[in-house]
C-alpha cells in the first residue's frame, strides 16, 4: 500500500534578459524579460555573470512556483512588469499543468529578445498589453501578443489558458515641441524656449531633434521626456528664466496622473511671444507663485486679449483640480522664477543740444 500527502512543487529554470551588461546581469540591475520553463528540481544551475556580446545580455536563474511572485517583486523592484503564466490547453489553468511563465518589463520602451523585440504596458487598473515585433527595433511586423483587460488581470482568472498579473504602472512618455524666438543657438540648450507644447504617449517612441525647424519665428525643435523627469527637464531648459507649467487632465478624473492629456509651458518674462503667424501671448509669474497667461489674436499682443490662465497663489499651491479657491478644474499649475519688473522712464534735459 502506498499513500502520502501534498504534491511536489514545480521548479522553474529561467533565462533572464537585460538591455545592458552593466551590473553584471544581477540585482539591482533590472531585467527586461524573464522567460521561465518548468524543470526538474536538480536540473537548473544558476549563473552569476552575463552571457552575450550585445543586447540582450542574459543569465540563468532558478526559482519555484511557490516563490515566483516574490522573486519577481525582488527582481523588478519599483519598475512596472507584466507576468504571463501559460498552461496546457483545456486544463483550466490547473497549477500542475503550468508550461511556462514570461515576465516583461512594462515600461513602454522597446526591448530586444533573443530573436526580435517587444513593448509592454501596464496601466493603473492592471490592464496590460504586450506587442511583439519581427525586428530588433520595434519597427516591423507588429503583433499583439497580449491585450488583457482589468477584469482579466485583477483576479488572475484563467483566460485562453493564461493567467496575467503584474506590478507597477507604465510611465507616460512626453513629446514636446519647443518653440524659440530665434534660430541662433540651434533651438537647444542653453537657448531658452518661449513655449513648450507637450503631448502624452504610452510608448517611448519620441525622437529628439538637434536642429531648428522653420524659416521664421517661431523656430521649433522636438524634445523627449517622461512624467517622472518632466519638471526637472523644464527647469533645466528655462534655467533662471521664469516659466509657468499648465498640466491638463481628462475631465472628471481628479487629475489622475495616468489621465494627463497634455502640458503647456510658457516663458513668463512678461514679454510678447509669437505662438504662430496669427496669435501671441504674455505670461507672468510672481514670487508667491500666482500666474497669468493672456493670449491675443495677432502676433503683436495688441488685439483680442483673452485671459487663458489667472491662477492665485492658493490655487497654485493647492492644485486640488477642482473649481475652487484651492485649484482649477482638471488642471495643475506649477512654475519657477518670477517675472522681472520693467521700467519706463521720462528722461529730461536742460538743452536739446
Amino acid at each position: 500500500m502506498v499513500y502520502g500527502g501534498g504534491a511536489t512543487p514545480l521548479y522553474l529554470q529561467a533565462i533572464v534578459n537585460y538591455d545592458t551588461s552593466t551590473g553584471g546581469c544581477m540585482a539591482p540591475a533590472i531585467p527586461t524579460e524573464f522567460v521561465a520553463v518548468v524543470a526538474s528540481p536538480h536540473a537548473c544551475v544558476a549563473t552569476t555573470v552575463c552571457a552575450g556580446s550585445g543586447a540582450p545580455y542574459s543569465r540563468t536563474a532558478c526559482s519555484g512556483v511557490s516563490t515566483f511572485k516574490t522573486d519577481m517583486v525582488a527582481a523588478f523592484g519599483s519598475s512596472p512588469y507584466v507576468v504571463v503564466e501559460s498552461y496546457a490547453s483545456g486544463q483550466s489553468c490547473d497549477a500542475l499543468k503550468l508550461t511556462g511563465i514570461t515576465t516583461y518589463l512594462a515600461d513602454g520602451k522597446c526591448h530586444k529578445t533573443s530573436t526580435a523585440s517587444y513593448r509592454a504596458i501596464r496601466k493603473t487598473d492592471g490592464s496590460s498589453t504586450v506587442k511583439t515585433y519581427t525586428d530588433f527595433t520595434c519597427a516591423g511586423g507588429e503583433a499583439t501578443l497580449l491585450d488583457a483587460t482589468a477584469a482579466q488581470v485583477s483576479d488572475s482568472t484563467c483566460n485562453a489558458d493564461m493567467k496575467v498579473y503584474g506590478g507597477g504602472v507604465s510611465p507616460l512618455y512626453l513629446q514636446s515641441t519647443m518653440s524659440y524666438d530665434t534660430s541662433t543657438g540651434g533651438c537647444k540648450s542653453p537657448v531658452t524656449p518661449k513655449l513648450v507644447l507637450t503631448v502624452t504617449q504610452n510608448e517611448d517612441t519620441c525622437t529628439a531633434t538637434t536642429s531648428c525647424a522653420g524659416t521664421a519665428d517661431p523656430f521649433t525643435s522636438t524634445a523627449c521626456s517622461s512624467t517622472s523627469t518632466y519638471k526637472s527637464d523644464i527647469g533645466t531648459a528655462f534655467g533662471s528664466n521664469p516659466y509657468v507649467i499648465v498640466e491638463k487632465y481628462t475631465s472628471g478624473q481628479s487629475c489622475d496622473a495616468t489621465k494627463l492629456t497634455g502640458i503647456t509651458t510658457y516663458l513668463a518674462d512678461g514679454k510678447c511671444h509669437i505662438i504662430d503667424s496669427m496669435t501671441s501671448y504674455r505670461g507672468t509669474r510672481t514670487l508667491d507663485g500666482s500666474s497669468s497667461i493672456k493670449t491675443y489674436t495677432d502676433p503683436t499682443c495688441t488685439a483680442g486679449e483673452t485671459t487663458l490662465l489667472d491662477a492665485s497663489t492658493a490655487q497654485v499651491t493647492g492644485n486640488s483640480c477642482t473649481a475652487s479657491t484651492s485649484g482649477i478644474v482638471d488642471t495643475k499649475v506649477y512654475g519657477g522664477g518670477a517675472t522681472p519688473l520693467y521700467l519706463q522712464s521720462v528722461v529730461n534735459y536742460d538743452t536739446s543740444t
